[in-house]
């Protein structure tokens, strides 16, 4: 009988966090249909091998290839999960994905770090969102991250063999945070009102944010509104004149940049950092509370997920 082909192959997996070696040189696979069992005491590294197969963590060295599982049968899972309650038995489901928990949970508890950062339904969850920034930097051996964790607007600070990642709330905290780091850090001229940087970096964020919602509006699932964003992020984010001048478009190019929304984005705060009044962006103000409107009027009534 010939072998069945692998669903999961590992091969020199490892995985440190400081001087711990959690997986070390692991090898082995797992064939299509096969039973798969991982045995060992805690501590062992049974954890740190799964979520490296999940891809929540990532190898320091090795290869990991998984097939993936199929997504009829993970629909025939959260039929059973769905099945089971309906007889009226309590369901406890843990889960790392959030699209998971909105198709199948009543409400959800989120915790990190061992504290339970919130606890609502999952509707309720996606609407009290905040924008985070993950910033990660490669750290000399010996790094304590731990004077990150205390400053204002951090969230959370993971550390991961020699990197480092700090997530931070983007909000008026973080604007004030980009417009410090520019001038203390990168010597870049601030010639703005600093209130007014900060008055248009909160309207452009609350902007994308009903943005958001409105894509998550339209959109059936979770899974759905990521991906629909994603393909509209990056035409936007390479049209606005964010990454590239828009001096070096050609014309046509220019042209559509104009109805490109996160143009306004890059309009507004650009003339705001060099001293604009914002009496002189109206137009990128009156689009952008346009959109805020717009976006918060429509996500209310016609946002719902399965």
């Amino acid at each position: 009988m010939p072998p069945a082909t692998p669903a999961i192959e590992v091969e020199a997996l490892t995985k440190a966090y400081g001087q711990l070696k959690a997986v070390d040189g692991v090898s082995f696979s797992v064939g299509t249909g096969e039973i798969f069992g991982m045995v060992g005491p805690n501590g062992a590294g049974k954890t740190t091998t799964i979520e490296c197969l999940e891809g929540m963590r990532f190898p320091d060295g090795g290869v990991v290839r998984v097939l993936g599982l199929d997504p009829h049968a993970r629909r025939s899972m959260w039929d059973l999960v769905r099945a089971i309650r309906e007889r009226g038995k309590t369901v406890f489901l843990t889960t790392h994905y959030m699209e998971e928990a909105e198709h199948l949970c009543d409400r959800v508890l989120v915790i990190d770090h061992g504290r339970i950062v919130a606890l609502d339904s999952p509707s309720n969850l996606v609407r009290s969102l905040r924008s985070e920034i993950r910033i990660l930097f490669t750290a000399e051996p010996g790094f304590d991250p731990a004077p990150l964790r205390t400053l204002p607007g951090v969230s959370r600070v993971e550390k991961s063999g020699e990197k480092v990642i700090v997530n931070f709330l983007m909000t008026l905290f973080g604007g004030a945070l980009l417009i410090v780091s520019a001038r203390l850090v990168y010597g870049l001229r601030f010639e703005g009102r600093p209130l007014d940087v900060l008055l248009g970096f909160t309207l452009s964020t609350l902007s994308f944010f009903a943005v958001g919602f409105l894509l998550a509006s339209v959109a059936r699932t979770a899974r759905t509104a990521n991906i629909l964003g994603m393909v509209l992020y990056f035409p936007n984010l390479f049209l606005s004149g964010a990454t590239i001048p828009k001096q070096t478009f050609p014309p046509a190019v220019k042209a559509v940049s104009k109805f490109i929304p996160l143009t306004h984005v890059v309009n507004l705060l650009q003339g705001l950092w060099i001293g604009n009044p914002l009496g002189k962006h109206l137009l990128e103000i009156a689009v952008l509370a346009g959109l805020l409107v717009v976006g918060v009027a429509v996500s209310a009534k016609a946002f719902r997920w399965e």
